[in-house]
């Protein structure tokens, strides 16, 4: 039986974010090709590494450090990762209606909710300008706080310990497939979010069954 359901931040309890990176780079006119390859293996990679940009999620270096690591990608990379910036993408999240609904639905359902999230303390105010209001929650997890990122499994075990159930009584909500395989392996249920109104219908299945 399932009691407790658990989601990322960016792209499930927002919309898609990926867009808003890609069209950020294109207004400053980075080179597209160079900067992806530098930052999908820190934002979309299937492992946890000790590679700066994950060390960068984990909180153990700043947002200045892993610009700084790029090298002549720094300046592209701060026009659209920097909240200074006016290009910064996290300008361009927003609230992803539907699943904010669902989350206010599984409270008043009796469910618990929380959240697990890969994120850098920099963009600590947009995630929070993203979220629900925090009373729906019993449970939230960042990485750059707890000093875990997902896909490892001790961070979607943190987070079932603070709500008080067992792994396999919680469903975890990731836009990104390797992260919900993480939540998988560490004993979860989990859903791949690939549609947001088709994910809450596959949620409730599951809730029901």
């Amino acid at each position: 039986m399932i009691k407790a359901v658990l989601f990322d931040v960016a792209g499930v309890l927002t919309e898609g974010y990926t867009r808003f990176i890609v069209e950020s780079a294109m207004q400053t006119g980075a080179d597209l090709h160079a900067l992806g390859s530098a930052l999908l293996p820190v934002f979309a990679g299937d492992d946890d590494t000790d590679s700066v940009g994950h060390q960068l999620e984990r909180g153990e270096v700043t947002l200045e450090e892993f610009l700084a690591s790029l090298g002549e990608l720094e300046d592209d990379a701060r026009a659209v990762l920097h909240p200074a910036s006016e290009h910064f993408f996290g300008h361009r999240l927003e609230p992803e209606p539907t699943m904010h609904a669902f989350v206010a639905e599984l409270v008043d359902a009796g469910y618990l909710t929380g959240v697990v999230s890969n994120n850098v303390r920099e963009w600590q105010d947009t995630w929070d300008r993203a979220l629900p209001p925090a009373e729906l929650f019993s449970a939230v997890v960042f990485s750059a706080t707890v000093g875990v990122r997902k896909p490892s499994r001790d961070i979607y075990l943190m987070a079932v310990e603070r709500l008080g159930v067992a792994p396999h009584e919680a469903l975890f909500l990731d836009d990104f497939a390797p992260m919900a395989e993480g939540a998988r392996a560490a004993g979860l249920h989990a859903l791949h979010v690939e549609a947001h109104d088709v994910a809450i219908v596959e949620a409730r299945a599951l809730l029901d069954g």
